[in-house]
């Protein structure tokens, strides 16, 4: 749980529909049960969203201060990989393993699945846009015996959604984020990265390894991070890994990375489903 101190609010530079904007507004009504939801379906395609991911990160931690050491938590972020598995995203926090949920990708199981895990806010990826017809349109949905009420769990509870793209740069974007600190692109390199976090692990003397990772943890604890590691390595190729951090290191070459998204109802969502 690094990103406890790692990330805070003042990092972010923050524009919705061309007026400077606060992080209320851009995370509406977030408060203790605030809960991010990342849907994605490309390699590390949700390093497009790493800034609003750290965002609501900081919104986390801030709702609840003592979250972060006098009752430590893991934040409430959680990435839904459709139709694949693309990618080990740990180093943004998304752990314990549950964190990351696969699906296949069928509209009514990731409606399903967000409402399972309470999501306040979500982030969908442009490339699952515009291919086909709407989840509602299509009758995907008339698969449960109350499709209403799915649907209508997700609109009352989720107060925004936003369209994001792997590059970082939405179409029709109406919300900009800036990161005013290059900390913020550690953990999308370090994600792309596993081998140096392998190599980390196995650098380890045997008396350091109880306390290797932040947080009240414990030797077994330590041993079951580097296994999930060593499991999830191959989820994507070195070569695909190796484009993913030079896409990051032009990111951080370019100045201070910027991310576009465009903000949608949360009825509009669904249909996106």
């Amino acid at each position: 749980m690094h990103m406890a101190t790692l990330v805070n609010e003042a990092m972010f530079g923050l524009t919705l529909r061309g007026h400077p904007a606060t992080r209320a507004e851009v995370l509406p009504g977030w408060g203790p049960s605030g809960r991010l939801g990342v849907l994605v379906r490309e390699p590390f395609g949700a390093l497009g969203a790493s800034l609003l991911i750290q965002l609501a990160v900081t919104a986390f931690y801030d709702a609840v201060p003592s979250r972060r050491e006098a009752a430590p938590q893991y934040p409430e972020i959680y990435l839904f990989h459709l139709g694949g598995r693309f990618g080990d995203h740990r180093p943004f926090d998304f752990w314990p393993p549950r964190k990351e949920v696969f699906l296949k990708g069928e509209p009514l199981e990731v409606l399903e699945a967000l409402n399972d895990r309470a999501i306040t806010v979500l982030a969908l990826p442009e490339v699952a846009i515009g291919h086909g017809p709407t989840a509602e349109a299509d009758g995907r949905l008339d698969a449960s015996g109350a499709p209403w009420s799915e649907a209508n769990s997700f609109r009352e509870r989720t107060t925004a959604a936003y369209v994001y793209s792997a590059d970082g740069k939405a179409a029709n974007g109406n919300l900009r984020i800036q990161g005013l600190d290059g900390v913020l692109e550690q953990n999308g390199q370090r994600a792309a990265s596993p081998e140096r976090s392998l190599e980390w692990f196995q650098g380890l003397r045997p008396e350091e390894l109880p306390t290797a990772l932040p947080g009240p943890g414990t030797l077994a604890q330590t041993r079951f991070w580097a296994r999930t590691l060593t499991d999830r390595f191959h989820e994507v190729d070195a070569r695909t890994r190796s484009l993913v951090r030079e896409r990051a290191a032009a990111r951080l070459a370019a100045g201070k990375p910027t991310e576009t998204y465009r903000r949608l109802e949360p009825g509009e969502a669904l249909q996106l489903l």
